[in-house]
């Protein structure tokens, strides 16, 4: 890895920054060019420089292709068969001969995962992923240039009736809801809305999310209900709808109940009518209120041990100013016991 002084010299956004990258990209390890890469993309909002893709397009290494092409600006050749507006508009914005060069450099590449970046974009829908093998699938959800949580969970919903398994609409979910866009969406207050439009459609994304959650195999359920919120914009999945959920939902949901002040209603739900509930959720409400105690007695037991602690130290510390105030006293004491043969001087002897 290349040290601080090396980056702010090697990557100033500065013309030599281009002259000096190729120069040294020979004799980098792999670990150093991702991180050219990745310094370079940040600082150009997640995109980097035709040259630098092409620099590393041309790399051994199909991590560090993979890791420019994810970054660069891929621009598809112009539609031939275009006519009329499309054309002129497709010809406005016609790749370059370099930037030609580099999108089929991408597609050609013998690294499925880098050739699928030119397939960013494509299509709006999630509809195709159903047919896809489950390694593109979890790539094409990565660079899917349009991030619709609506759509997505949809998807969901009609993959399940089309049969795909369990776990790999699992693994497809986990791979969406990490997406930083999707992760921030999921945070938004009531104040982040601009108007009550997109409060509705706020809504709507977690409406289908919980409708797919309702018919989903276990190991999809599990990831929906650990990680979808109950509400967002104008719609909020009450208490008797989270109670109607299945048991893997249900029982998911009282886990988050132990940190999540806004379910304690729930767990008092079960708590007061357990005959509503099966024994698969009774279990979990009692792992939770396991879980609870240990953690109280935990809490106790610490701030115990950190007042015996703070006591000892205390004490500790009242030893050491006694000691300290003996030991000036006897140095007071020989002070004054030495003082009448100093008065007396050298004559005085």
């Amino acid at each position: 890895m290349l040290s601080e002084s090396v980056i702010e010299e090697l990557l100033r956004d500065a013309p030599m920054r281009e002259h000096l990258v190729q120069t040294a990209w020979p004799d980098l390890s792999v670990e150093s060019r991702l991180q050219i890469i990745q310094i370079i993309s940040d600082a150009g909002h997640n995109f980097v420089p035709t040259w630098l893709a092409a620099l590393a397009m041309e790399d051994d290494a199909a991590i560090v292709r993979y890791w420019a092409a994810k970054s660069a600006y891929l621009k598809a050749p112009i539609d031939n068969a275009a006519t009329g507006v499309m054309r002129d508009f497709e010809l406005m914005f016609a790749p370059t001969p370099e930037e030609s060069r580099l999108y089929d450099k991408v597609k050609n590449d013998e690294c499925e995962l880098v050739r699928i970046r030119t397939e960013r974009g494509v299509g709006s829908s999630y509809e195709t992923l159903t047919e896809e093998p489950q390694v593109r699938r979890l790539a094409l959800i990565r660079v899917h240039s349009r991030t619709n949580s609506r759509a997505f969970f949809e998807w969901l919903g009609h993959a399940i009736d089309e049969g795909v398994p369990d776990l790999e609409l699992a693994e497809c979910t986990s791979e969406f809801l990490a997406l930083p866009a999707i992760s921030w969406t999921f945070l938004r207050t009531s104040d982040d809305f601009i108007d009550g439009f997109d409060a509705y459609g706020a809504g709507q994304e977690i409406r289908a999310g919980w409708d797919a959650a309702k018919k989903a195999g276990p190991a999809l359920q599990g990831v929906l209900a650990r990680q979808l919120p109950l509400k967002m914009g104008l719609t909020t999945i009450g208490i008797d709808e989270q109670a109607s959920m299945p048991e893997r939902v249900l029982a998911e949901l009282l886990w988050r109940s132990g940190h999540e002040a806004s379910l304690g209603a729930l767990s008092q739900l079960v708590r007061s009518h357990p005959e509503r509930f099966s024994e698969h959720v009774l279990k979990a409400l009692e792992r939770v209120d396991q879980v609870q105690s240990f953690d109280a007695e935990a809490i106790a037991d610490d701030q115990a041990r950190r007042a015996l602690n703070q006591t000892r130290s205390v004490l500790n510390t009242i030893l050491l100013v006694k000691q300290k105030v003996v030991e000036l006293s006897s140095q007071l004491e020989a002070a004054k016991q030495d003082e009448p043969r100093r008065r007396g001087g050298f004559f005085g002897r």
